[in-house]
């Protein structure tokens, strides 16, 4: 079977000052988390692939918002 998303926690470095970047990604969505400071921009990363143009909710279509949700779900439930 299929992965419904992956998650990402990547910290370059965690001796340094940067902070860690996460995200929840899925084969055409992403969406970067709000802890530590991130974005919680929202991609299609197949249509967008270097993520120049987050897509706003009132952009978004009732498909898209749930898959959102559900990302938002997933990092919810990760250790920060």
């Amino acid at each position: 079977p299929q992965r419904q998303w992956s998650f990402c926690h990547w910290d370059n470095a965690p001796a340094d000052d940067k902070q860690p970047i996460r995200y929840v990604f899925d084969l055409n969505y992403k969406l970067y988390d709000t802890a530590y400071g991130g974005t919680g921009a929202f991609y299609n990363i197949k249509k967008d692939v270097n993520e120049t143009k987050p897509i706003p909710d009132n952009k978004l279509t009732k498909k898209q918002l749930l898959i959102k949700n559900g990302f938002k779900e997933v990092l919810s439930q990760m250790h920060q």
